[in-house]
């Protein structure tokens, strides 16, 4: 029961969402459609015949480019998540060198340990932040000090400074001698990993798409809902509304009450042959037929004879 009801509240959710994105977009189309339905048939005296060609050349635009548009966003949104998980492993890496490689104090464990690991909890929280262009989260404070947090809003990058900061840290333990020049290369080096991870989403979130791949799809999207109800109204009538709007804005309540209506209305397609209904001379080139197919396939079968040699006399 618990399950379910979170799937339902996921899915709802969902929806919602993708209402937001696209509700007011569906809406305005939807009016649309309804104008042009209600002025073709009520109003419009001199009726516009509109060729469908328009349409085909643009839809095939269409196709043509959102398709490219699409495989460009999933190819970025891949190296995006790519770039993450490839951080979510450094991060391990760095909390267990952090533990392993950092020798401790007269017996007692390394402060330093638990200040380095807090440190990089606020990098991995600001860094979150910094590439979705929003401010540092109040949260960070509660692992860095106080002063360093204030200088947040003083920096361009301030996720790379508190790296910079761990950075500095472990350089004071290696020359502290609790770090060898062996086990600091290596922090450096998961350290380095780190930061390219951070540099590639960087990329991704300040370089969004050319220009044109945005307009020119969202110019021709335009362009085709707006000729589409020209072009089809004529033919369909009423019935372009009650489709049009059932597809856009429930289409899979359109789509079970369309096969509804068609099981219910629809008669199923015969396919039994009534030989009774057949003149005799039909009725027996069939027969023939059929007898001549058998003998064939069983002369082949039998014999092991190949198609070629099975002819037509032969059979007789």
């Amino acid at each position: 029961g618990f399950r379910l009801k979170a799937a339902i509240v996921k899915k709802y959710r969902l929806i919602i969402k993708t209402m937001g994105y696209v509700g007011w977009a569906l809406f305005w189309l939807l009016l649309w459609d309804i104008a042009v339905t209600v002025d073709f048939m009520l109003f419009l005296n001199a009726k516009i015949n509109l060729p469908l060609m328009p349409l085909t050349l643009l839809g095939s635009a269409l196709v043509v480019l959102i398709s490219f548009r699409n495989s460009s966003a999933y190819n970025r949104w891949w190296e995006a998540r790519t770039l993450w998980g490839l951080l979510v492993n450094s991060s391990r890496s760095f909390a267990r060198q952090v533990l392993t490689l950092v020798d401790d104090v007269d017996g007692e464990i390394n402060p330093i340990k638990a200040t380095l690991l807090r440190r990089h909890v606020a990098y991995v929280n600001c860094l979150a932040a910094h590439v979705r262009h929003a401010p540092c989260p109040p949260e960070v404070a509660a692992f860095i000090p106080a002063e360093e947090f204030q200088r947040r809003d003083s920096t361009n990058n301030f996720s790379n400074d508190i790296l910079t900061g761990s950075a500095a840290l472990l350089a004071k333990e290696y020359q502290a001698g609790r770090l060898d020049s062996i086990r600091f290369a290596r922090l450096e080096s998961t350290m380095v990993d780190i930061s390219n991870c951070q540099g590639g989403m960087e990329r991704i979130a300040n370089t969004p798409l050319p220009y044109p791949y945005v307009y020119f799809p969202r110019l021709f999207i335009t362009v085709f809902c707006l000729i589409v109800p020209i072009g089809l109204v004529e033919s369909l009538g009423w019935f372009y509304a009650l489709p049009m709007m059932g597809k856009t804005m429930w289409p899979a309540l359109y789509k079970r009450l369309t096969n509804w209506v068609r099981r219910l209305f629809v008669p199923p397609i015969a396919t039994i042959l009534t030989v009774d209904k057949l003149a005799p001379a039909e009725t027996e080139e069939m027969m023939v037929s059929e007898q001549r197919a058998l003998i064939w396939k069983a002369l082949r079968d039998r014999l092991g004879l190949h198609g070629s040699q099975v002819d037509a006399e032969f059979v007789e």
